[in-house]
Order: structure tokens, then sequence, then C-alpha cells
């Protein structure tokens, strides 16, 4: 095995089209000492091709015989490989140039039980951009984060390949959430420790057939999940899992029984569940309702809208906090409206359409009127803004039930 050898390994099925992007930003590292393996699965398309395109001696390609999915084709690459450092790249990420030559840095200079290091990531998805974590932490609180969600991707860690092999790689049998799940063995499980760089390394450029956008993928995976690692996790920690995979699965029936069996299984209390799954139903009903008003207020106006006219005349200097699905939503009307909103407040999207986003703290004294978009502690959001801002401040409930901003003293 090569002294400070890193083996890249990018698993690919059908990104003839995108892939050299991620080779290329190998290539461009600041450091040399690297090979790269690519795995394809058995694609249909010129990904073989491309690949062939860049003649450099430490690029291997290999192709499997049938479609057997990234996480065998991860395992393959890395049985191939010869380094002592591994790294994995999804054919649709890019690295920063400093990526590697910054992991490898730390990773010399840490301790034995290291086991990995790892980044932020700049994950877009269509106009939105995004950074994960979105927040930083001290990294001895990531043992207690993993217990509830992943804030590791695999393509944003450089990993000692003695700890990769003795975890056993990763599951085959996850269909997504295989960041998760070996990061999760590798800290909770084996209790090794990590390394957190804060800043920028890789870039997700999410594709729309990207195993991320598959829920149905993801009931299954957090189901292997649960059942793997259930003992590891408090009731409170369980019962959020089986929230969030009821929240998210596009069979309702297949996961209700999954949650059945595994309370019975586990003796899960059901008050605890049923607690959460009632304010998940108060959420649904409170949404449900609000497109509700939102289509009856857009019927009965003139404009077919919910900004008044008021919102037109007064041209005011518009922040919208909040810019997921219902900021997406205000933004868009108020476009068709001629309504221009001038900034936007987010904690984890940095970019937006046109949209300069800026933080709580850096609200532009020229804002006239916040929007909050967000149903869910909307009172804490307003006392979190006011601390900075001393302007009007109105939710959508207050848009779609108010007609005229008078209303609101603007």
């Amino acid at each position: 095995m090569a002294d400070n050898l890193i083996s890249i390994i990018i698993p690919t099925f059908n990104r003839g089209y995108i892939i050299d992007n991620a080779i290329q930003s190998i290539i461009e590292q600041t450091i040399a000492n690297w090979e790269l393996v690519i795995v394809d699965d058995a694609s249909t398309d010129d990904t073989k091709d491309i690949v062939k395109k860049f003649a450099d001696p430490r690029i291997i390609y290999i192709r499997n015989k049938e479609n057997m999915g990234a996480n065998y084709s991860r395992n393959r690459g890395a049985a191939i490989a010869k380094g002592r450092y591994l790294a994995f790249l999804d054919s649709d990420n890019v690295w920063r140039k400093d990526k590697l030559e910054k992991q490898l840095t730390v990773l010399m200079n840490s301790e034995e039980d290291v086991a990995f290091a790892f980044s932020k990531e700049e994950v877009i998805r269509e106009k939105s951009v995004v950074v994960v974590p979105e927040t930083d932490f001290k990294i001895k609180n990531l043992e207690k984060i993993l217990h509830n969600q992943n804030v590791i991707d695999t393509s944003t860690v450089l990993l000692k390949r003695e700890v990769f092999e003795k975890v056993g790689g990763f599951d085959e049998d996850m269909p997504r959430l295989q960041d998760w799940d070996i990061f999760f063995k590798i800290i909770v499980l084996y209790h090794y420790k990590a390394i957190y760089i804060p800043e920028i390394l890789d870039c997700n450029i999410l594709q729309p057939n990207s195993i991320g956008n598959n829920d149905y993928k993801y009931q299954v995976a957090i189901s292997i999940f649960l059942r793997k690692y259930c003992k590891y996790l408090d009731e409170e920690e369980i019962v959020g899992h089986l929230i969030m995979l009821l929240k998210k699965a596009k069979d309702k029936k297949e996961a209700l029984l999954f949650i059945k069996e595994f309370v019975g299984i586990k003796d899960i209390k059901l008050d605890s569940l049923c607690i959460a799954l009632a304010d998940q139903f108060y959420d649904y009903s409170r949404y449900y309702n609000m497109l509700c008003l939102w289509k009856r207020k857009m019927e009965k106006s003139i404009e077919r809208t919910i900004f008044s006219p008021d919102f037109r005349q007064k041209n005011l200097v518009i922040a919208l906090y909040g810019l997921g699905t219902w900021g997406n939503l205000v933004y868009n009307e108020a476009r068709n409206c001629g309504i221009k909103i001038k900034y936007g407040i987010d904690i984890k999207v940095k970019e937006f359409y046109d949209v300069k986003v800026v933080a709580v703290e850096e609200i532009p004294e020229s804002v006239e009127l916040i929007i909050v978009s967000i149903f869910q502690e909307y009172d804490k959001i307003c006392e979190e803004i006011s601390k900075y801002y001393s302007g009007k401040i109105l939710s959508i409930e207050d848009m779609i039930k108010e007609t005229e901003l008078e209303n609101r003293n603007l």
C-alpha cells in the first residue's frame, strides 16, 4: 500500500453528460499523489467514451456486467484501490482544488482514533443553493447529531482505508442514506473520531434522477436503518425517525405497517408516538387549510392574486423570510403581480432566483416589510427578527386573511 496515496472512487450510471466535470476537478487538485477508480455500473450511454478522453495513467476504468447499485460499485472500487486513504466522489459532484490537500494534511497530523476528515458541501438544486451542514457545530457533538440526522455527505470525506475495511464498507442493501449508515457505524458503533473542516470543499449539483430525490428509496432506507441501529437510539429519537418516515413515504400504507410492526417489536410507548403523529396531523391540516384559503382569496380577487393592490401602489422594499416551498409560492405570486421581492432570509438557502439572500442580522435598513413564509414557530421567528429589525412583519396567514394592507397599519 503506497504511503499517503489517495484512492478516489467514482460510481457512475448514465452520467456521461456530466462526469467529465467530476474527473476534471480531481485532475486539478493541488496534490498529485492519487489514483482514480471509476466504476461504471453498466451504463448504456457514452460514459466509457467520455472517461477514455482523459489520457491520465492514474485513471482506472472498470465496468460492472450488470447494474448493481452505487454502494456495490463503491465497495468494488475500494477493493481494487491501492491507497492508504479513500475518497468517494459522486459523478454529479465537483471538488474545490485544495480539497484533498487540506484533508490529507489534517489526517496525517491526527490521532490514531481519528477515522476521517469531512467538510461543508454546497448543494445546488435548480435555482436554489443550500450549504450542508447548514450551521457549524462542535465536533464533540457529532455522535449525538448522527442519532437524529446526517450532516456528512460521502463526497466530502477523506477516510482512512483501514477504518473503511474494519466497518465493512458500504451496506449494499441501503438504497439511500448510505453515507449516514457508514458514518453512524464509524462514530457510534466503533467510537472513532472525525475532523470537521468548516469550509465548502465539495459542490453537489443534484440531477433530476438523483436518488436523493427518491422518497420511496428513503422509506426503504430509513426502515433498514432503524432496524439496524434502534438499540443505539432513545425513544424520542426513534419516534422522530418514524414521523419522518411517514412524512416522506410514498406508500403510506406500507409505512404505517412498518411503524405498527416496529412499535410492537421495540416496545415504543404509543402515547409518545400518538402525540407526535397528532402534531404532524395538525401541521398537515394547517397546510391544507392555508392552500384552500389561498385559492379562495385568488378566486375572489379581480387580479386573481392574494396580493392586494396596495402592495403595487406602495412599492415597498420587501424581504422574504423562508425560501422553501411556501417561499417559492410567495415569490412567484409576487413576480406575477409585478411586485419585487428584493431580499431573502434563510438559514439554509444561499441563492434564490434573483433575490439577494442575507442573514437575519444583515437585514438592510431599507427593508420596509418582511413576509414570513414559515408557519411553525412563527412567534419565535418574529422574536428573532425583531432583534435586528424594527419594521413591519407579515405572515402568509395574515396576507391571506387580510384584504388591505391598511389593516396591518402598513
